[in-house]
């Protein structure tokens, strides 16, 4: 009877219509942002929130998705230090960001 009581069911399920209503509240109902846990001053915050640097750092990792590909198919060197001088490139370019 407890455990009824609680919205579960005596199988330990949720029961559904307890699930929609806390789902609905508007607690659970907003989107999580990472803003929330930036400094208010200072510089870091100030690039961290701007949309240039979202945008960028999301080209960036859509780029290396790609070049993940490029480099498996096309890179044949056992180690990065014998790799292709424009696979290097890339690679420290990538880890730099």
């Amino acid at each position: 009877e407890q455990e009824m009581k609680r919205g579960l069911s005596l199988q330990g399920v949720p029961n559904l219509d307890d699930l929609k209503q806390q789902l609905s509240q508007p607690d659970l109902a907003k989107a999580f942002s990472a803003d929330q846990y930036y400094h208010d001053t200072g510089h870091a915050q100030m690039v961290a929130r701007s949309s240039a640097f979202q945008a960028i750092t999301l080209i960036m990792i859509l780029f290396y998705s790609i070049w993940l590909g490029i480099d498996a198919d096309l890179n044949k060197a056992p180690t990065l230090l014998e790799a292709p001088v424009a696979f290097q490139v890339v690679e420290h370019t990538c880890c730099t960001f």
